[in-house]
């Protein structure tokens, strides 16, 4: 493939996910890399390039357990953090 069909025939398709139970977990944080440079992506890139050598963008969450908390702090934290759930 051609330098210039990357950007059509490249594969672009998601494959990483992170799974969990909105009962047992609520979301801190999200983030995704595709450049190496801790937490920025780039929209539209074809990867890997010589800066990012991989064809897997890094996907990272930062979780908080909810099974640890005590009594009505775990509902109250997750609502806080904008719900169980997000996606990225």
């Amino acid at each position: 493939m051609s330098l210039s069909e990357k950007e059509i025939k490249g594969d672009r398709n998601p494959k990483d996910f992170i799974v969990f139970f909105a009962a047992d977990f609520a979301v801190r944080n999200v983030a995704k890399d595709n450049t190496g440079q801790r937490g920025k992506y780039t929209d539209g890139m074809v990867f890997p390039t010589l800066a990012f050598p991989s064809d897997h963008a890094i996907t990272s969450t930062e979780l908080v357990s909810l099974l640890t908390m005590k009594g009505d702090a775990a509902p109250l934290l997750a609502s806080s953090l904008g719900g169980s759930l997000r996606s990225n």
